[in-house]
């Protein structure tokens, strides 16, 4: 999320929480959503993006490469619903911010 002048890097982890614990209660309230489960998962790192032109589409395949989306696939695998896992990184980050949002 570091490629738009707006975006604040300080807050990275923060907004990502928010976001995943946003929709966790809307999922929890809206009847029509009933019996979904969400699970989330936060890590931090590096990646490469690959954009992979269709034959008969307008949109891109976009895949991703690297240790990160294979750590995402596995929290996927084996996260619990409902809850937010994260990489120890990613953790430590989020109390960084946690702590200076407190200053």
């Amino acid at each position: 999320t570091e490629f738009t002048e707006e975006d604040d890097a300080d807050t990275q982890m923060l907004r990502i929480v928010a976001f995943a614990m946003h929709v966790h209660h809307m999922v929890a309230e809206d009847e029509a959503l009933s019996g979904v489960q969400v699970r989330f998962g936060v890590a931090t790192g590096s990646i490469s993006v690959a954009f992979i032109p269709a034959k008969n589409s307008f949109v891109p395949n976009v895949c991703a490469f690297g240790s990160i989306p294979n750590i995402a696939a596995r929290m996927l695998q084996t996260g619990c619903a409902g809850a937010i896992h994260m990489t120890d990184l990613s953790a430590y980050r989020l109390n960084s911010e946690q702590g200076e949002e407190e200053q």
